[in-house]
């Protein structure tokens, strides 16, 4: 469903592309990155312990899915290293409150809707501070 699509896109993204990229950057080419110290966003960014995207059409799960992770991505947003990845994070906090305590889905689609292209953009710009996240704990 496509008020779903927004979280699950972020779930699938933050996991798959933490996982990947800290298998795709270790190594020499990782050393040959290494920063300052790992700042704040990238700690929470890797602290999440077992993630997983929310499964199934059962909107009680999702919410519980919702619950369970809506703390980490409002910490992540506060601790965001550029404005690009502030921006999308807030933007998906406030869609998955807005999603929590549904009460206009066709409010909401239309929401979602008309700030695909920018989060499109913004996500780039998370993954970069991803990569970034990961040669700094490398």
């Amino acid at each position: 469903m496509r008020r779903r699509s927004l979280g699950a896109l972020a779930g699938a993204a933050v996991l798959a592309s933490t996982l990947g990229l800290g298998l795709a950057t270790s190594g020499p080419a990782a050393a040959a990155t290494r920063s300052a110290a790992p700042s704040a966003f990238c700690h929470t960014l890797f602290s999440v312990k077992n993630y997983t995207p929310p499964a199934g059409s059962n909107y009680q799960n999702y919410r519980k899915w919702i619950a369970a992770y809506l703390p980490w991505y409002e910490k992540l947003a506060a601790e965001a290293p550029n404005a690009s990845v502030k921006r999308v994070l807030s933007q998906l906090v406030a869609v998955l409150k807005s999603e929590d305590n549904l009460s206009n889905e066709k409010a909401l689609a239309y929401y979602i809707g008309t700030h695909e292209t920018q989060w499109a953009s913004d996500w780039k710009a998370f993954a970069q501070a991803e990569i970034a996240c990961v040669s700094q704990m490398s």
